[in-house]
Protein backbone atom coordinates (compact mmCIF):
# COMPACT_ATOMS: atom_id res chain seq x y z
CA UNK A 1 0.00 0.00 0.00
CA UNK A 2 1.65 3.25 -0.90
CA UNK A 3 0.55 6.65 0.54
CA UNK A 4 -1.77 7.87 -2.09
CA UNK A 5 -3.57 4.63 -0.93
CA UNK A 6 -3.25 5.03 2.83
CA UNK A 7 -4.74 8.18 2.74
CA UNK A 8 -7.58 7.51 0.61
CA UNK A 9 -8.70 4.60 3.08
CA UNK A 10 -8.15 6.46 5.99
CA UNK A 11 -10.66 8.40 4.80
CA UNK A 12 -13.01 5.61 4.80
CA UNK A 13 -12.25 4.00 7.94
CA UNK A 14 -10.03 3.16 10.47
CA UNK A 15 -6.57 1.88 8.28
CA UNK A 16 -3.70 -0.09 10.16
CA UNK A 17 -1.03 -1.40 7.94
CA UNK A 18 1.97 -3.34 8.56
CA UNK A 19 4.82 -1.56 10.52
CA UNK A 20 7.39 -0.26 7.66
CA UNK A 21 9.86 -2.88 7.02
CA UNK A 22 7.76 -5.95 7.81
CA UNK A 23 8.17 -8.47 5.43
CA UNK A 24 5.35 -9.93 3.26
CA UNK A 25 2.77 -11.52 5.73
CA UNK A 26 5.16 -11.23 7.93
CA UNK A 27 3.08 -9.04 10.67
CA UNK A 28 3.26 -10.90 13.94
CA UNK A 29 -0.74 -11.78 14.94
CA UNK A 30 -0.24 -10.63 18.40
CA UNK A 31 1.06 -7.25 16.81
CA UNK A 32 -2.25 -7.27 14.12
CA UNK A 33 -4.71 -7.95 17.35
CA UNK A 34 -3.07 -5.21 18.84
CA UNK A 35 -2.91 -2.13 16.36
CA UNK A 36 -6.88 -3.63 15.08
CA UNK A 37 -8.13 -3.20 18.69
CA UNK A 38 -6.20 0.19 18.80
CA UNK A 39 -7.81 1.31 15.54
CA UNK A 40 -11.57 0.44 16.78
CA UNK A 41 -11.13 1.59 20.34
CA UNK A 42 -10.98 -2.01 21.45
CA UNK A 43 -7.60 -2.42 22.88
CA UNK A 44 -8.29 -3.75 26.45
CA UNK A 45 -10.60 -6.57 24.54
CA UNK A 46 -7.74 -7.43 21.73
CA UNK A 47 -5.25 -7.75 24.82
CA UNK A 48 -7.62 -10.29 26.27
CA UNK A 49 -7.97 -12.15 22.84
CA UNK A 50 -4.05 -12.20 22.50
CA UNK A 51 -3.80 -13.75 26.18
CA UNK A 52 -5.87 -15.95 25.64
CA UNK A 53 -4.72 -17.49 22.49
CA UNK A 54 -1.14 -17.27 24.26
CA UNK A 55 -2.32 -19.51 26.96
CA UNK A 56 -3.73 -21.69 24.75
CA UNK A 57 -0.54 -22.32 22.80
CA UNK A 58 1.59 -22.39 25.95
CA UNK A 59 -0.65 -25.51 26.96
CA UNK A 60 -0.29 -27.12 23.96
CA UNK A 61 3.50 -26.89 23.85
CA UNK A 62 3.49 -28.00 27.87
CA UNK A 63 1.34 -30.77 26.99
CA UNK A 64 3.19 -32.18 23.97
CA UNK A 65 6.91 -31.49 24.97
CA UNK A 66 7.87 -34.53 22.23
CA UNK A 67 7.68 -31.68 20.09
CA UNK A 68 10.14 -29.63 21.43
CA UNK A 69 13.17 -29.86 19.26
CA UNK A 70 11.93 -31.56 16.51
CA UNK A 71 12.97 -30.02 13.23
CA UNK A 72 9.91 -29.22 10.83
CA UNK A 73 9.45 -27.99 6.68
CA UNK A 74 6.26 -26.69 5.55
CA UNK A 75 6.15 -27.18 1.93
CA UNK A 76 3.88 -26.36 -1.14
CA UNK A 77 4.78 -27.78 -4.30
CA UNK A 78 2.55 -27.98 -7.28
CA UNK A 79 3.41 -29.65 -11.00
CA UNK A 80 6.93 -29.63 -9.95
CA UNK A 81 7.83 -26.76 -7.98
CA UNK A 82 8.85 -26.97 -4.48
CA UNK A 83 8.56 -24.13 -2.24
CA UNK A 84 9.47 -24.42 1.65
CA UNK A 85 7.98 -21.48 4.05
CA UNK A 86 11.01 -19.49 5.52
CA UNK A 87 11.30 -18.57 9.51
CA UNK A 88 9.72 -14.98 9.12
CA UNK A 89 6.44 -16.91 7.83
CA UNK A 90 3.56 -16.68 10.58
CA UNK A 91 3.02 -20.56 9.66
CA UNK A 92 6.79 -21.41 10.84
CA UNK A 93 6.44 -18.86 13.88
CA UNK A 94 3.35 -20.60 15.13
CA UNK A 95 5.42 -24.49 14.66
CA UNK A 96 8.52 -22.77 16.41
CA UNK A 97 5.67 -21.31 19.17
CA UNK A 98 4.82 -25.01 19.64
CA UNK A 99 8.63 -25.97 20.12
CA UNK A 100 9.46 -27.20 16.86
CA UNK A 101 12.32 -25.74 14.54
CA UNK A 102 12.61 -24.72 11.24
CA UNK A 103 15.29 -27.46 9.26
CA UNK A 104 18.74 -26.04 9.23
CA UNK A 105 18.76 -26.62 5.58
CA UNK A 106 16.00 -24.20 4.94
CA UNK A 107 16.80 -21.96 7.30
CA UNK A 108 20.16 -21.15 6.02
CA UNK A 109 18.39 -20.80 1.90
CA UNK A 110 18.41 -17.00 0.97
CA UNK A 111 14.85 -16.53 1.35
CA UNK A 112 12.40 -14.61 -1.38
CA UNK A 113 10.04 -12.60 1.58
CA UNK A 114 8.37 -15.59 3.34
CA UNK A 115 9.29 -17.99 1.02
CA UNK A 116 12.18 -20.33 -0.33
CA UNK A 117 12.17 -21.69 -3.75
CA UNK A 118 13.86 -25.43 -4.45
CA UNK A 119 14.59 -26.43 -7.93
CA UNK A 120 13.24 -30.07 -8.22
CA UNK A 121 16.90 -32.02 -8.05
CA UNK A 122 17.48 -30.27 -4.13
CA UNK A 123 14.08 -31.45 -3.12
CA UNK A 124 16.60 -33.75 -0.65
CA UNK A 125 17.30 -30.43 1.20
CA UNK A 126 13.59 -30.26 2.70
CA UNK A 127 13.97 -33.10 4.74
CA UNK A 128 13.31 -32.97 8.52
CA UNK A 129 11.84 -34.82 11.29
CA UNK A 130 8.54 -33.87 10.46
CA UNK A 131 6.93 -32.45 7.65
CA UNK A 132 3.58 -30.59 6.80
CA UNK A 133 2.65 -30.26 3.05
CA UNK A 134 -0.02 -28.74 1.40
CA UNK A 135 -0.83 -31.64 -0.86
CA UNK A 136 0.05 -35.87 -1.13
CA UNK A 137 3.65 -36.15 -1.86
CA UNK A 138 4.41 -36.46 -5.34
CA UNK A 139 7.81 -39.36 -7.01
CA UNK A 140 10.50 -36.55 -5.56
CA UNK A 141 8.78 -35.69 -2.37
CA UNK A 142 8.49 -40.02 -1.80
CA UNK A 143 11.82 -40.02 -1.31
CA UNK A 144 12.72 -37.88 1.73
CA UNK A 145 13.24 -40.14 4.95
CA UNK A 146 10.39 -38.30 6.67
CA UNK A 147 7.89 -39.11 3.71
CA UNK A 148 8.88 -42.42 3.66
CA UNK A 149 8.27 -43.72 7.61
CA UNK A 150 5.38 -41.47 7.38
CA UNK A 151 6.29 -38.18 9.57
CA UNK A 152 4.16 -35.93 7.46
CA UNK A 153 0.91 -34.66 7.56
CA UNK A 154 -0.92 -33.43 4.58
CA UNK A 155 -3.75 -30.12 5.04
CA UNK A 156 -6.78 -29.88 3.53
CA UNK A 157 -7.46 -26.51 2.13
CA UNK A 158 -9.65 -25.25 4.89
CA UNK A 159 -6.64 -25.71 7.67
CA UNK A 160 -4.01 -24.53 5.53
CA UNK A 161 -6.23 -21.14 4.86
CA UNK A 162 -6.57 -20.75 8.99
CA UNK A 163 -2.72 -21.54 9.39
CA UNK A 164 -1.99 -19.20 6.58
CA UNK A 165 -3.89 -16.38 8.60
CA UNK A 166 -2.35 -16.65 11.93
CA UNK A 167 -4.93 -14.58 13.95
CA UNK A 168 -6.31 -14.77 16.92
CA UNK A 169 -9.57 -16.64 15.24
CA UNK A 170 -7.58 -19.13 13.37
CA UNK A 171 -4.90 -20.06 15.60
CA UNK A 172 -7.41 -22.41 17.77
CA UNK A 173 -8.84 -23.87 14.89
CA UNK A 174 -5.55 -24.15 13.44
CA UNK A 175 -3.76 -26.11 16.77
CA UNK A 176 -7.47 -27.92 16.73
CA UNK A 177 -6.65 -29.09 13.55
CA UNK A 178 -3.19 -29.96 13.14
CA UNK A 179 -1.66 -30.96 16.42
CA UNK A 180 -3.69 -34.38 16.63
CA UNK A 181 -2.25 -35.23 13.26
CA UNK A 182 1.30 -34.07 13.82
CA UNK A 183 1.54 -35.84 17.07
CA UNK A 184 0.71 -38.72 14.63
CA UNK A 185 3.50 -38.25 12.31
CA UNK A 186 6.20 -37.77 15.29
CA UNK A 187 5.47 -40.96 16.70
CA UNK A 188 6.82 -42.58 13.36
CA UNK A 189 9.83 -40.88 14.62
CA UNK A 190 12.75 -43.41 15.97
CA UNK A 191 14.56 -41.84 18.52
Amino acid sequence: MDTSDYRRLSEIAPTVTAPVGTPALGIDWKAQTTMAGLAVNKAAEAEELIARVEDQIATVANDHPELAGLTTNYIRHSEGSYYAYAGTDPRIRLLKSLGLVLAPEVAAMPADDYLVEVSPEMVAQLDADVLILTAEPDDRLDTLPAVRRGSYIVLDSDVEEAFSTSSVLSIPFTLDSVVPPLLEAVSKIDR
